[in-house]
């Protein structure tokens, strides 16, 4: 079993989230699960991830990745310009 939390405190944020990822009883390895998306000076995002490793790198790949367009014609949309996450 994989865990991630996060705290919100009076001096600000805290992220954690474990390395461990198994596929058996005696196959373990070491996976980051928790990524840092950021914009100096402006914000961040923290994506952290438990559970299932190839929907984990699946969400990765799409989130740095995939270029999604409204139209033909428009500009991508990425992390930074979506007006929301909702789809």
């Amino acid at each position: 079993m994989t865990y991630c939390v996060a705290i919100k405190l009076n001096a600000g944020l805290v992220f954690l989230s474990d390395s461990r990822t198994n596929a058996g009883l005696d196959q373990i390895s070491m996976f980051r699960k928790m990524i840092v998306y950021e914009k100096p000076d402006d914000r961040f995002m923290v994506l952290l991830s438990a559970g299932n490793l190839s929907i984990s790198q699946s969400v990765r790949e799409i989130l740095q990745v995939e270029q999604l367009k409204e139209h033909p014609d428009s500009e991508p949309i990425t992390i930074w310009n979506a007006k929301s996450m909702m789809i």
